[in-house]
């Protein structure tokens, strides 16, 4: 995306001018042309989703789900004023996540994502839960943010020797029943020396100060 100023379409006087009916009345309202369009290529917002893929959030441990039975306030039947939602509260009461996440510099090329999408999408991921919570997602913290750059667009270093230098392990208790508390868990603060050196950069986002 390339900053600027927005400019939205409008529909056009045409567009809201009601329909003749028969013997020359106003009838109802003529479909709207879709206002896009007539709008140029050049004032349309390309996303370029395919430039980053998030992959699965997998828990390192089992994990222990809760059910409730809640009331819905509003009908969730035809006819019915308020309703039940059969164990449709379900939380984890705790666990520790991995979510990978690529850079596709290939697709980037062809979407248009720039560096400054790249630094934006790198600003937004440690705030992605704490400021959307919601009551069946009261609390997920982002502990760490890798962000690592290789030092050519093919890859310096495989990928999976950066995913399992910085997974998390679980130290303490059954390795097969799910964790209490974070102290179960081992977590790396850097990348070893032998992965560091075959990338450009690695960064924890969670503790970088951007200006």
């Amino acid at each position: 995306m390339t900053p600027g100023k927005w400019r939205f379409p409008q529909p056009s006087a045409r567009d809201r001018e009601p329909a003749a009916g028969p013997g020359g009345e106003p009838g109802r309202p003529a479909a709207r042309r879709a206002p896009w369009t007539a709008v140029p290529p050049s004032a349309l917002v390309v996303t370029g989703i395919f430039s980053v893929q998030f992959g699965a959030g997998l828990s390192i441990s089992p994990i222990e789900i809760e059910r409730l039975t809640t009331t819905n306030k509003a009908g969730v039947q035809e006819g019915k004023d308020r309703g039940m939602a059969p164990l449709g509260w379900r939380v984890v009461r705790h666990a520790v996540y991995v979510m990978p996440f690529f850079v596709n510099p290939m697709a980037a090329g062809k979407t248009g994502c720039d560096c400054l999408d790249i630094d934006l999408l790198k600003f937004l991921i440690p705030h992605a839960y704490r400021n959307t919570a919601s009551a069946i997602r009261p609390f997920v913290e982002i502990r760490h943010a890798w962000y690592a750059e290789h030092k050519n667009p093919l890859g310096s270093c495989p990928d999976s020797l950066i995913l399992d230098a910085l997974a998390p392990r679980k130290m303490k208790g059954d390795p097969e029943e799910a964790s209490q508390s974070i102290d179960e868990y081992k977590i790396p603060t850097e990348l070893p020396e032998l992965v560091r050196v075959r990338l450009a950069s690695c960064d924890d986002l969670c503790a970088k100060t951007w200006d």
